[in-house]
């Protein structure tokens, strides 16, 4: 096996509620929300 390099990373979280856990993240944490992953934003 050669040389392996780690390019990328993602974190997941498991919630009982994605809706509430977004709200959350929106409201209280100042994210921006983007609902469709697979477009670019405008």
């Amino acid at each position: 096996m050669g040389n392996a390099r780690l390019t990328n990373a993602v974190i997941v979280f498991v919630v009982p509620d994605v809706r509430r856990t977004v709200d959350f993240y929106r409201e209280v944490l100042r994210f921006r929300v983007v609902e469709h992953y697979d477009k670019e934003e405008t």
